[in-house]
């Protein structure tokens, strides 16, 4: 009989571990639709759609949902894993309440309750015991997604391994694209599993260079078979579903844009800080294009922020395609910038939002930065789901032998 769920790992962070659930909850749906049709074609009565349940037992950035998703009385929204809302809303996952689908969330402030007694290990036990049985009951099938690599969690004692464990769920792990460090922190996380009892399923190579992709499936098959675990994926790298938009910089400097709401999930495909004389920089945008570049500059440098916001009609005659570049404003005051231009800021398309730190910090924590999947973002999510799904093999994945 298959296993009703089984839990999605990463080996460490940044792997592309809630992009691989995304694509392995796709692929399900789609497959239990098919099993479906065919069992109508055979027996010709009505049957219930069948459906793919999602749930993140232990979440740590959350968001708010809204009272109205909230039993009667509460005000004050639902706080829940910012994964759980990008699952429900797209898949619209009916059979599926968000208080069920992110029951043990960490804030600020979190283990430091626990670890004071503020917050009991049975009242976490409980609540995810509960959720996902109920989850279960209302689904073909149930991706869990874990919290990063499976020691994640371990200062609440509720480490991904140990979550598995209690649920009774057999893990996928999703490891970077390479060989011989992928494989490394595998082994640990393997450790982990096997302090538990739980079972690897299998591994997915995620973000391989495309002309290695033969050697990685290859020589990983050849190294997991020491450990009697298959290979379900080797994902080909696609940069483009990594490219920042101007939400992920809203979050990134929680603020909000000056300017060009309408752009505000464009993508940037590269990242220039703006120092030079502004005769130096027309003279740059001019001789090469810039339509997906983010820029970077000083709030203090009006001649800059003029020059770019003058390009937009020039990049249009020069390039024919729209001007698509954004600009961020290092500045650790918003003072700093004048009110008349502020009022000229409001009326431009491209994007442009004000970073309250230092030109130096807002570059480094640009470049540090790794943008994540959001609800917000339908066409980068989409793209994602079908770059990944047809390199998962769905059938090792629910093998259970």
């Amino acid at each position: 009989m298959r296993a009703k769920g089984l839990m999605v790992c990463a080996s460490r962070q940044h792997v592309g571990k809630t992009t691989s659930s995304l694509a392995i909850t796709s692929g399900l749906l789609k497959r239990f639709q098919a099993e479906m049709h065919v069992s109508c074609n055979m027996q010709p009565t009505h049957r219930a759609p069948q459906k793919v349940g999602f749930i993140k037992p232990v979440g740590q950035r959350h968001v708010r949902v809204g009272p109205e998703m909230l039993p009667s009385g509460a005000t004050e929204g639902l706080r829940v894993d910012k994964d759980v809302v990008l699952f429900k809303e797209h898949f619209n996952l009916t059979s599926c309440e968000y208080r069920e689908m992110s029951p043990v969330v960490i804030p600020n402030g979190y283990t430091r309750d626990f670890l004071d007694g503020k917050i009991k290990e049975d009242d976490q036990i409980h609540a995810i015991k509960e959720s996902y049985a109920s989850i279960e009951a209302k689904n073909e099938f149930v991706v869990v997604e874990g919290t990063g690599h499976c020691g994640v969690g371990s200062i609440v004692n509720m480490d991904n391994a140990r979550v598995a464990s209690l649920l009774g769920l057999d893990i996928i792990f999703v490891v970077n694209g390479g060989l011989g460090s992928a494989f490394d922190e595998l082994a640990l996380n393997r450790l982990m599993c096997e302090h538990h009892g739980v079972k690897i399923r299998g591994v997915l190579v995620n973000k391989v260079k495309p002309d290695k992709l033969d050697m990685i499936t290859e020589y990983f098959t050849k190294a997991l078979k020491r450990w009697d675990i298959p290979l379900v994926g080797v994902v080909p790298d696609a940069s483009y579903l990594s490219a920042p938009t101007m939400v992920d910089y809203e979050q990134l400097f929680s603020t909000k844009l000056l300017c060009g709401e309408g752009q505000k999930l464009s993508h940037f495909n590269q990242t220039t800080l703006v120092a030079m004389e502004l005769s130096s920089f027309i003279e740059r945008l001019h001789n090469e294009k810039h339509s997906k570049t983010l820029f970077v500059t000083h709030a203090s440098r009006v001649d800059i922020i003029l020059g770019f916001i003058a390009h937009g009609a020039v990049h249009q005659e020069m390039w024919g395609a729209p001007w698509r570049a954004g600009l961020i404003l290092a500045g650790e005051n918003q003072n700093q910038l004048d009110s008349a231009l502020l009022a000229t800021l409001k009326d431009q398309s491209c994007p442009i939002l004000h970073a309250p730190m230092s030109t130096y910090d807002a570059m480094l924590q640009l470049t540090n930065y790794t943008a994540k999947l959001s609800a917000l973002d339908k066409q980068r999510t989409t793209a994602a789901i079908e770059h990944y799904e047809p390199h998962i093999n769905f059938e090792a994945v629910l093998h259970e032998a």
